[in-house]
């Protein structure tokens, strides 16, 4: 009787246990089941509301894309107004060269440069040599007797013809169209410093000029 009544108790149990496990297995089995879930989308294609929306949302993406190609893509010039830009650059180049020049055009200015640069070529080619002659390797002792009363004045029109007329082209900054100069009654005092070398001078102008314009 202990044994049958041990028996039955084991056997229930088994039993409940198989069916426990069993019970556990199904449901682990069928939880994930339970999560994957098959989306609406076939059921919302099948919409025509749906199509119609889906559709409408394309034809605006597309629609953003072709305006924002239209706005980086550069708009391209005609030949006509490529003419225009052309003649409006060379309007302001023309322009600007004017100011310029104009900036630049200074008549008296320029006669006096030419003056200096005179001046520099006669005293070095001309007025120290020839002052000098063979005491040319010891000039202090003949230009230091110079250094306060300078050396005799040389009117302009001479060095404007001087060494065979080299310098001829000068005569264009003192006679145009707004400077002109009296060459004959226009003066240069040159005085030597030590220690008398071929540039050691100073030169006073004594210019009989005016501006015409």
């Amino acid at each position: 009787m202990l044994g049958n009544k041990s028996s039955r108790r084991g056997s229930s149990r088994s039993d409940r246990l198989s069916s426990s496990i069993s019970h556990t297995v199904a449901t682990r089995r069928q939880r994930p089941a339970a999560k994957v879930r098959l989306t609406d989308r076939p059921e919302l294609l099948k919409n025509p509301k749906a199509r119609k929306t889906s559709a409408a949302s394309k034809k605006t993406a597309k629609t953003r894309k072709k305006s924002n190609r239209l706005r980086l893509e550069p708009k391209k010039l005609s030949t006509p107004e490529y003419s225009l830009l052309g003649i409006l650059a060379t309007s302001c180049a023309c322009i600007i060269a004017t100011f310029i020049t104009a900036a630049n055009f200074d008549p008296a200015r320029d006669a006096m440069t030419a003056m200096a640069s005179l001046a520099d070529d006669y005293y070095i080619e001309f007025l120290y040599p020839r002052t000098l002659g063979t005491q040319i390797n010891d000039p202090a002792p003949i230009l230091s007797k110079y250094t306060e009363a300078g050396l005799p004045s040389v009117r302009l029109s001479h060095l404007l013809v001087y060494n065979d007329g080299s310098h001829a082209s000068y005569a264009n900054y003192f006679n145009n169209k707004y400077y002109k100069c009296d060459t004959g009654h226009s003066y240069f005092s040159f005085y030597p410093v030590a220690p008398y070398g071929p540039r050691d001078y100073t030169v006073e102008y004594s210019p009989d000029c005016e501006e015409v314009l």
